[in-house]
């Protein structure tokens, strides 16, 4: 069932992996951008979607940064990306929640490809945070991702 994600997923995971290992090394290594895709998906992909993606990512890391700022760790992959947004109401309650959230605009945005950009966080600290890219699907070579470690 794991390997239906595909690859990526499972590159998810050792990303994970890695972060709990050495928190002070991944913390380094994951804080930038990590775009995961080939050149040759690049070339076929359009560049300003592309740039869009980026552009977005890094807003909903800075959003989530000032969320874990405030409630000593992230939310949860249940919880996702609306908890940026309202209080959630599931899991973990954030003990400082901050009047009208994280979140600026109205609603989170989807890809520029039309999909929801997708969120996982495994311990409230290391959280990934991805496009399915022009295809859609997880754990292809068009993905982009961008994974943080926060503290550490």
């Amino acid at each position: 069932m794991l390997w239906h994600y595909g690859k990526r997923f499972v590159f998810v995971l050792v990303l994970f992996a890695l972060a709990a290992c050495s928190p002070g090394a991944a913390s380094r290594a994951f804080f930038s951008c990590a775009s995961i895709a080939t050149d040759q998906a690049l070339q076929g992909m359009d560049q300003a979607k592309f740039e869009t993606t980026q552009i977005t990512l890094k807003k909903l890391d800075k959003a989530l940064r000032e969320y874990m700022k405030d409630n000593d760790g992230a939310p949860t992959t249940e919880q996702g990306l609306t908890a940026l947004q309202t209080p959630p109401t599931n899991g973990p309650r954030p003990p400082h929640y901050r009047a009208g959230g994280y979140w600026e605009e109205k609603e989170i945005p989807i890809d520029p490809w039309g999909n929801a950009y997708q969120y996982l966080c495994d311990d409230g600290f290391f959280f990934v945070l991805f496009s399915l890219g022009p295809d859609g699907e997880s754990g292809t070579e068009d993905d982009v991702i961008y994974s943080a470690r926060f503290g550490g």
